[in-house]
């Protein structure tokens, strides 16, 4: 900290304590707060130490106690609000966790271990991995996707979050004693008892998708509850679509690209080659690459709300990475669709894992028509230029994560 602004702030400092800063010099403090970490600190001990001293004017002079009572009281209220409390004991926002993240605050950018307990009005930033917030005296758990911007609209007990882009998966505690917790984009709002559940937003929409419990959905003045298994959808025309859980008849069948698959099948009718603890992708042309199952008509598994998608695979240069779920009606008779998820990565190996909203209609009928279909093919494939794309297992069936 500049030498200058270290003496700025030891005179508002003093002048908070004494109860003797008007409105902008307040805000002036506020300001310098906010936007440094040494300065938060250096208030803290302050208000720590000085907390002490009313005790002893007690014993030895009630006027000192008179005059500091104030400033200490209004010291506290600004602590709470910036998650400083000596002690600990002062309820404070989610704490975030995640390599790379990035907290937007005040017009700067944070990284984590500098951003500290998350407050109203930060933008939490992904790039290319997975965060975490966790909440302080409660087990919710929200992991917000790679590539996902989520704005903390107000930061607790009341938490209100919204998604403005990518994907969030939710693990709530059940919410009582004055809590509460609703996520929202901007076309739908989703009230939060205790579930799990996963949000996205996309240009095209946004997505619920209920993995256990019930959460209550809103858009466009209507409100429905959806159920586990449930989806609820909200696309360019602003209705609110809500679709129940399908039968789970045929559709526990897990679609597993592994080394073990390959082997069991001793690779007849698959795309790519065994190598090592991997499938190495076979080249479809100059630019793009795959890996794929033999088509079954029967399907392996049903397009349900509560599918879920999960990848290990190592890429040798960036790319795009995408999985392709080809799709024939509930009967078995007829070509219905293929439904994709897509991804840009760097170089290296990657975990990721998709739900059911996150599917986009690459071919054929929409998503909400394809519930219940059978699932007759899954591929991986890579793109943008030869990525030297190796599969070491992709799963596809299994209840969202």
């Amino acid at each position: 900290m500049a030498p200058e602004v270290q003496r700025r702030l030891d005179q508002l400092i003093g002048g908070h304590l004494d109860g003797a800063l008007d409105e902008a010099q307040v805000a002036e403090l506020a300001a310098l707060l906010a936007a440094d970490g040494e300065a938060r600190r250096a208030f803290a001990r302050s208000l720590a130490y000085d907390t002490a001293l009313p005790r002893v004017a007690q014993r030895r002079q009630r006027p000192l106690l008179l005059r500091w009572w104030p400033a200490l009281a209004a010291a506290a209220l600004l602590m709470v609000g910036i998650g400083l409390w000596p002690g600990g004991s002062t309820p404070t926002g989610p704490q975030l966790e995640g390599e790379g993240a990035l907290v937007v605050r005040a017009g700067g950018e944070l990284d984590v271990a500098a951003a500290g307990p998350l407050r109203a009005g930060d933008l939490v930033r992904t790039r290319s991995a997975t965060a975490v917030l966790r909440w302080p005296g409660e087990d919710t758990r929200i992991e917000l996707a790679a590539g996902g911007e989520l704005e903390i609209a107000a930061a607790g007990p009341a938490k209100d979050l919204l998604l403005r882009g990518g994907r969030l998966a939710v693990d709530a505690a059940h919410q009582q004693d004055g809590r509460s917790l609703a996520v929202r984009t901007d076309r739908l709002a989703v009230t939060v008892v205790g579930t799990r559940f996963s949000v996205s937003r996309t240009p095209a929409g946004s997505t619920v998708a209920v993995a256990e419990g019930t959460v209550a959905v809103s858009a466009g003045g209507e409100r429905r509850e959806v159920a586990a298994g449930g989806l609820a959808m909200v696309g360019g025309g602003g209705a609110l679509q809500v679709m129940p859980a399908t039968p789970a008849a045929g559709g526990a069948t897990l679609v597993r690209l592994d080394p073990a698959a390959w082997q069991a099948a001793r690779g007849q009718g698959w795309t790519g080659t065994l190598r090592g603890d991997g499938i190495a992708a076979a080249a479809v042309d100059a630019t793009s690459e795959r890996v794929e199952i033999p088509h079954k008509d029967g399907g392996y598994a049903r397009l349900r709300p509560d599918l879920g998608i999960a990848i290990d695979a190592t890429l040798a240069h960036p790319g795009t990475l995408a999985v392709f779920l080809v799709c024939r009606q509930a009967d078995g008779r007829d070509w219905l669709g293929v439904y994709a998820v897509h991804i840009d990565l760097p170089a290296g190996r990657h975990q990721r894992t998709w739900s059911f909203g996150d599917l986009r209609v690459e071919k054929g009928a929409a998503l909400a028509q394809a519930l219940g279909a059978r699932i007759s093919g899954v591929a991986v494939g890579a793109w943008n230029r030869p990525v030297g794309l190796v599969v070491h297992s992709c799963t596809v069936g299994a209840p969202a994560p």
